[in-house]
Parts: structure tokens; C-alpha cells; sequence
């Protein structure tokens, strides 16, 4: 390999300041830290979000054994599912009718 050669390898394909990129040691240690943050977040969500199922499970087999009739409890479920789901969006803002983007 040439000298040339040597010092292209080593600059980065794509400027980081026109990206709008920081290399600061500081920059690196908040994103990592953010990063660890919403991970353990996530694996929070997805834990809480088990319990309920399982929770809700429950709760569906002993509405079966009390002897209700297994539409009216797809129907009460399904229900509940919607308003929350349709709650949900109108807190995060988010409108479900929307088109979503092609990339």
C-alpha cells in the first residue's frame, strides 16, 4: 500500500461536523448512557406488558368457569382493547387514520 493509500483509511468516509455528528468524549458517554436507559426501559415495558397478559388470562378463564358465555367475553375484551388503544392515541397525539409514509 501506498502512503496515500494509508492516510485515506484512516479519515472517516463521511464528515461527522456536516453531519452534524459530535465526537466529544462527552457526547459518547450521554448517548451510551441514554442508549442503557431506554434499553432497560424496554425490557421494563416488556415485562409489565407479560404481566398483564397473564394477568388478563386469568382473569378470562375465571369468567369462563363462573359460566359466562365466551362471545360476551371476546366482546368485553375486544372492547376494553379498543378504548384503550384509541386513549392511548389520543394522548401520544398520534392519529391511527393517518396514511403512513412510503420510504
Amino acid at each position: 500500500m501506498s502512503a496515500t493509500s494509508d492516510v485515506q483509511e484512516q479519515r472517516p468516509l463521511l464528515d461527522e461536523n456536516a453531519l452534524g455528528l459530535s465526537t466529544s468524549h462527552i457526547d459518547v458517554e450521554e448517548t451510551s448512557h441514554k442508549r442503557r436507559r431506554d434499553e432497560l426501559k424496554g425490557y421494563i415495558l416488556i415485562g409489565f406488558s407479560a404481566f398483564v397478559f397473564s394477568i388478563s388470562s386469568v382473569l378470562i378463564k375465571c369468567l369462563g368457569m363462573a359460566g359466562f358465555p365466551s362471545l360476551e367475553i371476546v366482546f368485553a375484551c375486544s372492547s376494553m382493547q379498543f378504548a384503550l388503544g384509541l386513549l392511548s392515541c389520543v394522548l401520544y397525539r398520534i392519529n391511527p387514520l393517518k396514511p403512513t409514509r412510503k420510504p
